[in-house]
């Protein structure tokens, strides 16, 4: 049950362990030449928090001494509680007094000047965790083969990342965000926010007349949690719920190490140092669950008794709580300790609302909202054929079109551009499956294309279905712009009215599509799965629509030893020196040598060469 906590006005909070500014390690200097430590995903949020001065009062990576005070008394040299070691692991050939570079795929992020250097203590970091072999964070310590080293740090890059920009704020970014709120109730969890989480925070809040700080960690959580894109994406789409003057959305870059008690601490550490007032604090908070004997790493309420017992060594206010569970004949939700006499409480477990979305069951209306289900829906589905796309590796590309029918028949249909992609109807002619064609007709095509597209319906005795853009959309982008305003202001602007929305509207009437694809065709496709989910259109019913790329891994000469080799008939234009063929005045013959790509938009960088059909939304 939420606690009625003392009316205390906060003009400031402070920064933790006596400090009198927040830790900044980012320097203006140029950076240098040294060896190279390419960081793991957790690493580099380790280094960011450091950067960042969300673990003020620590400015380096932390030498032994400080490593051995922390993992057996939870303190600094100094007597500051700090639960959590935070080290640089470096190959045994580096040497104290080195100079190395931390970088992220290649990319500098800081130089580090390595003061002290040893081997993990392992007995007494893994006893920090509780000791037991099972436990996730145990296991890493015992199976790392480097060196642990302190170190002094000089940050070149304050954010690497480049996604969810506008909700990466620093703790001085968040501190200035919201320095006229008196009361500030962070909250966190490593799953998507449904509808107890929701009711938990309000309640906090109200009960602590509280602004709220919601922070979703983007870091390493538990192996089988969500990954955090779609933990953000659930906490974007439930955010509009809350009062936008009293909440803030913020992503913080922490790779969780599971530990509990230990870990809720620096938690709270972490959270005054952005700011906050009060932390919200419930069962098992940081823990991984039960080991392979079934047993609990830790009991269900033991992080947060422990942080309540070291209250006194933050200026954050623990906020404790309740489970909360939703009782159907009220139709509302109650703390678990509220509920009415002889009233029937419903829950679902994490393991079943997983099972259910993997099964593709329905989830219960009062336990999540339908945005949230959506996006994990998507998440599930996704994963499942990613699955699928790694089976399909060994596969040609008319067995991954058979299977592709086998799958969704009627629903799904080829994406004939009228170029070399003719390949994919021979295919399916071959294996003797009436899989529809469409084509989109722009308006703008060259005449040789549409004697094409009548020379293939003819030879395969087929009918094209044909999409058209709609006549007022172009006609007032004709009216504004002009007829060529593509080569100024570049092509996405035409390609969405007479390409991406006629394609969309098509799509909509599909659960599949198949597309002549390859990784060979541009810089932008270098990545092209066989399968997947599309990210930029939606099928039938408005649920996912899965795409095919048969021809993925296929180079364009093998496509034209096929044409060649079954008398497939081809585009006149390919006979004059055009390539890949789009509409007439954005396309143009290509010289000996040149990609196929060159050929296209030619006025415009090789990374924009995509009409907006198979980008990624």
């Amino acid at each position: 049950m939420l606690k009625r906590l003392p009316q205390y006005l906060f003009s400031k909070v402070p920064f933790y362990g006596g400090a009198d500014q927040l830790v900044n390690l980012i320097s203006l200097q140029q950076t240098q030449e040294h060896q190279q430590i390419e960081l793991s995903w957790r690493q580099l949020c380790d280094l960011e928090l450091l950067i960042n001065g969300a673990l003020t009062p620590l400015d380096s990576y932390m030498d032994r001494q400080t490593y051995e005070s922390v993992c057996i008394n939870s303190r600094l040299p100094n007597g500051t509680l700090f639960p959590i070691p935070f080290i640089l692991e470096i190959p045994k050939n580096t040497k104290v007094g080195e100079f190395v570079n931390l970088t992220r795929k290649g990319q500098v992020i800081a130089e580090v000047q390595i003061t002290d250097r040893w081997d993990p203590n392992r007995r007494i970091e893994v006893e920090a965790y509780g000791g037991d072999p099972d436990h996730p964070e145990v296991q890493r310590i015992n199976n790392l083969d480097v060196l642990y080293a302190g170190g002094k740090i000089k940050a070149f890059q304050p954010n690497y990342w480049t996604d969810f920009l506008s909700f990466r704020q620093t703790p001085t970014q968040i501190r200035e965000l919201i320095q006229k709120w008196d009361r500030v109730v962070a909250f966190q969890t490593r799953n998507p926010m449904h509808f107890a989480h929701i009711e938990l925070v309000k309640r906090a809040a109200q009960e602590i007349n509280a602004k709220i700080l919601l922070q979703p960690v983007s870091g390493p959580t538990k192996d089988g949690d969500i990954d955090y894109v779609t933990r953000m994406k659930a906490y974007e789409a439930v955010y509009p719920s809350f009062d936008a003057n009293k909440t803030l959305l913020n992503l913080l870059p922490l790779a969780m190490r599971m530990g509990g008690p230990r870990e809720a601490l620096l938690h709270c550490i972490i959270r005054q140092n952005y700011g906050a007032t009060h932390f919200i604090l419930g069962r098992d908070h940081a823990g991984p669950g039960s080991n392979s004997k079934g047993v609990d790493f830790y009991k269900p309420y033991e992080a947060r008794d422990h942080v309540l017992k070291n209250q006194k060594e933050f200026s954050i206010i623990p906020v404790p709580f309740d489970m909360v569970v939703y009782v159907e004949n009220d139709k509302k939700y109650y703390l678990e300790s509220e509920i009415p006499k002889g009233a029937k409480a419903l829950k679902l477990s994490g393991t079943e609302v997983r099972r259910r979305l993997r099964d593709g069951e329905d989830i219960p209306e009062w336990f999540s909202p339908p945005k949230v289900v959506n996006i994990l829906r998507k998440k599930y589905e996704s994963d499942k054929w990613s699955d699928i796309n790694k089976q399909l590796l060994d596969k040609n590309a008319k067995q991954i079109i058979q299977y592709a029918y086998d799958k969704f028949g009627g629903d799904i249909a080829i994406s004939f551009s009228g170029a070399e992609d003719v390949i994919l109807i021979e295919y399916a002619q071959q294996l003797g499956l009436p899989i529809q064609v469409f084509s989109l007709d722009t308006g703008r095509l060259h005449s040789e294309t549409y004697k094409y597209f009548d020379q293939v319906e003819k030879h395969y005795n087929i009918q094209i279905q044909y999409c058209f853009p709609e006549s007022q959309a172009v006609q007032q982008l004709v009216r504004n712009k002009g007829l060529f305003s593509f080569y100024k202001d570049g092509h996405n602007e035409c390609c969405n009215v007479r390409k991406v929305q006629p394609l969309a509207k098509q799509l909509n009437t599909l659960k599949a599509w198949i597309t002549g694809m390859r990784k060979d065709q541009n810089v932008t496709r270098v990545e092209v799965p066989l399968v997947t989910v599309d990210s930029m259109f939606l099928g039938k019913n408005d649920q996912s629509l899965i795409k095919f790329n048969p021809l993925s891994a296929v180079t364009s000469a093998e496509v034209w030893q096929d044409i060649i080799y079954y008398n497939v008939p081809y585009n006149s234009l390919h006979q004059k020196g055009f390539v890949s063929i789009g509409c007439e005045p954005c396309t143009k013959t290509i010289l000996p040598n040149q990609h196929e790509r060159e050929g296209r938009w030619w006025w415009e960088e090789a990374t924009q060469k995509e009409c907006g059909l198979h980008q990624k939304k």
